[in-house]
């Protein structure tokens, strides 16, 4: 099977915007929007030293130096770590976290002393760790906190960091990255986006293994989350396209095979989650490729069965893709309903008219192939090959009809198609027609079947969905000889085509 995999950029994650919790102070001055309520119990107010230091927030957050910070955190670890505050536990630990979490933009660690912090003055502390555990002891007692503690793992260290590692993947500073992923993934066990990074600086650096782990984690952490499911689709069609380009290096056959398998469930997950996503279509034909390299069918026919189920949840190029993973695998009477289907949404393809009606003759549908074929004859009036598709139906209908003037009629039909087909001087056809978001892309060629040589113009029309013409566009072909083809393209910065109809080719 040819490969034919479209060109995707690699969609980066962007740090999430988080709006913290009603506990959050705002800036002085700065106009308060009404919040939502928040689920978390724990009291910030309670006992009074709590409550002094609540009020410090505010003033650590718009701090500029480190030494104010230091001071800032040196008067409210003197509250927070003050026995009396014991009657909260959860209470200190919160605001502790939160402190923290604005302390970091000037440093990872501290001496316990800089910062107030009691034991050691001269001990370092890693901040990161230190603000996870204590968010971590608030998560596991009070679940409800989940969301404000998410907000607060979220906020400006969190960000900053995945900003630079994206931009050191960038500039190739693999191990600038990776550092940085590292230390954001300290804050945010659960985000996906230093997994997205981890998997890109395993890329610069070549390692197969993590490439395909991270990348994967990256994937699985944006499950269920509907904002990004445009990434999280992308992410897993590009798991399954680097696990096949890695299939493709291995000599060891079980290896092989592994990543082939691994490359077809990423892409079947494509499918059941994003059926109208870009990526559907190609999934379709990832698999393809997949049963065709493993030699397993059972591969193929659970992606034909996942869109059978559900045809209509698809696009037409999806199910179309379905029809001819149901043909390869001898599977006529699934060929036929898919086709059908595609056809239904799009009419306008020229690729679908003719496979429906092929297949219908396998099935033995004669009568109902003529109308297809003629569709299809509309679409694409200079091309013999379509018009012999007449003389299949028509011999299949004079093999199976007992009237006599059916049967004659059939006969007449089976020789009328099959002289005009062979004494058609020329022969058009479609090798590549990609329907992409901003360009449509036709390419084929025209072969010279007359006794002279002669150059062609053909005036093409793009429909779009609702059979409109989107635009209107001529090829030239330069003479060719007799028994040659000459070739064409058309490359039109247009989205939106759903398919191509020509004017017939002169005779002479």
């Amino acid at each position: 099977m040819t490969r034919r995999f479209r060109a995707l950029s690699l969609l980066a994650l962007a740090a999430p915007v988080f709006a913290l919790s009603a506990q959050q102070p705002a800036k002085p001055g700065a106009a308060v929007a009404a919040a939502p309520v928040d689920p978390c119990p724990i009291d910030l107010m309670q006992p009074n030293g709590l409550a002094i230091a609540n009020l410090q927030r505010p003033k650590l957050a718009n701090v500029k130096s480190a030494d104010d910070a230091n001071k800032v955190m040196k008067d409210v670890s003197k509250l927070l770590f003050d026995d009396k505050q014991k009657a909260n536990p959860l209470g200190r630990d919160m605001l502790l976290a939160q402190f923290i979490t604005f302390y970091v933009q000037f440093a990872d660690s501290a001496k316990r002393g800089d910062v107030g912090f009691p034991g050691d003055k001269n001990q370092y502390v890693d901040l990161l760790k230190f603000a996870d555990s204590l968010f971590t002891l608030i998560e596991k007692a009070e679940p409800k906190c989940a969301v404000t503690t998410l907000g607060w793992r979220n906020y400006k260290p969190y960000a900053d960091r995945i900003k630079a590692a994206y931009a050191a993947v960038g500039a190739g500073a693999a191990d600038t990255a990776e550092k940085l992923a590292t230390r954001a993934m300290i804050l945010n066990h659960s985000g996906p986006q230093p997994y997205d990074v981890l998997w890109r600086v395993a890329k610069i650096r070549n390692d197969e293994a993590k490439e395909i782990a991270f990348l994967q984690l990256a994937a699985d952490k944006l499950e269920g989350d509907t904002l990004n499911a445009v990434v999280r689709s992308n992410f897993l069609f590009t798991l399954g396209r680097i696990q096949q380009e890695f299939g493709d290096l291995k000599t060891d056959k079980a290896a092989k095979d592994k990543l082939y398998r691994d490359a077809a469930k990423a892409y079947l997950v494509v499918l059941k989650e994003f059926p109208t996503s870009d990526e559907s279509p190609y999934s379709m034909q990832g698999i393809a490729i997949s049963a065709n390299v493993v030699g397993d069918t059972s591969i193929s026919n659970a992606a034909v069965a996942v869109v059978k189920a559900a045809p209509e949840k698809y696009t037409d190029q999806t199910v179309a893709q379905a029809g001819v993973l149901s043909t390869a695998g001898g599977h006529m009477a699934d060929a036929v309903v898919l086709f059908a289907m595609a056809a239904k949404m799009n009419p306008y393809s020229r690729d679908y008219q003719y496979n429906l009606a092929a297949m219908m003759y396998e099935s033995k549908q004669t009568t109902e192939m003529i109308p297809v074929v003629h569709r299809l004859v509309e679409l694409d009036p200079s091309n013999p090959d379509d018009l012999m598709l007449f003389t299949y139906a028509f011999g299949g209908l004079q093999n199976s009809t007992k009237d006599p003037a059916v049967k004659k009629a059939a006969i007449d039909s089976v020789m009328y198609y099959g002289k005009l087909s062979e004494s058609m001087p020329h022969r058009l056809f479609y090798t590549d027609f990609e329907r992409q978001q901003n360009r449509t892309l036709l390419v084929g060629s025209v072969e010279n079947r007359a006794k002279d040589a002669r150059p062609f113009t053909i005036e093409f029309e793009f429909i779009g969905k609702d059979g409109a013409v989107l635009q209107k566009a001529t090829a030239t072909v330069a003479p060719v000889a007799p028994g040659a083809t000459g070739n064409f393209k058309v490359d039109l910065p247009i989205g939106g085509v759903y398919g191509v109809r020509y004017a017939a080719l002169p005779l002479k």
